[in-house]
């Protein structure tokens, strides 16, 4: 069966064999271990080959599953394995460089999609405002950087957290792979982690009057000779 080490044998084929009889029941048996094993048998006779129709027909179907699952797997381990490449190589480049003003900011223009938030059921998404896909797409990818147990389980909550990403892109004009980065290194901060719990923290000021998306920025940019370029600039 293709590489397969074990097969489901069901247990109601016990009443086609029991209206067998012995002889016919063990050719069936054996019949069947052949064809498991890749051996392409042919049915001994008539009787065992329409007895052994239905039981070969649920093999192919459970053979269809596992491909299904296999590939499934597959594809999931592909994609895990390019997530980690490009995080690995976002750890490493997060530079000043990195922090240069994107003059094409990603466009808020609202567009009729499909919101799908991974929260709980408190979480009613129809009252949430339709965003842009980008917007949609940072959401997921900050989202990812927080354990399940900060993650927005009410409406207003998960509305406050698309509203403070959709703002900062469209009226702070911070491009929104820059807010990825940022928080990506915000939350890896032993400090951090435990005092920037959610995404609307990022457009509140601390006591000095600056945006702690500002703080952050300067605390964890890499200083790079040559490069003066700063994103925040306009805000100050």
């Amino acid at each position: 069966m293709e590489n397969k080490k074990s097969v489901l044998l069901y247990c109601d084929i016990i009443h086609t064999v029991n209206k067998l009889d012995n002889e016919n029941a063990g050719l069936l048996f054996k019949h069947y271990l052949n064809y498991i094993n890749d051996l392409e048998p042919e049915a001994p006779n008539l009787l065992v080959e329409i007895a052994f129709e239905p039981i070969k027909q649920n093999l192919k179907r459970d053979l269809n599953k596992w491909k299904g699952i296999i590939e499934v797997r597959s594809n999931a381990g592909k994609k895990s394995a390019e997530k980690r490449k490009k995080e690995k190589e976002d750890s490493t480049n997060l530079t000043n460089v990195d922090f240069v003003e994107n003059d094409s900011t990603l466009s808020t223009v609202n567009v009729n999609v499909n919101v799908n938030v991974n929260v709980n059921d408190n979480v009613n998404v129809k009252d949430i405002n339709i965003y842009s896909n980008e917007i949609l797409e940072c959401f997921h990818n900050l989202i990812g950087y927080f354990p399940e147990s900060l993650h927005p389980d009410k409406t207003k909550t998960v509305q406050n957290w698309f509203d403070t990403i959709e703002k900062l892109n469209r009226i702070d004009k911070i491009p929104l792979d820059l807010i990825q980065r940022i928080v990506k290194k915000v939350r890896n901060d032993e400090f951090w982690k435990k005092n920037f719990l959610s995404i609307p923290k990022l457009r509140k000021k601390n006591r000095d009057d600056i945006l702690y998306i500002i703080v952050f920025y300067e605390q964890f940019k890499t200083v790079e000779s040559g490069k003066n370029s700063d994103p925040f600039k306009h805000l100050r």
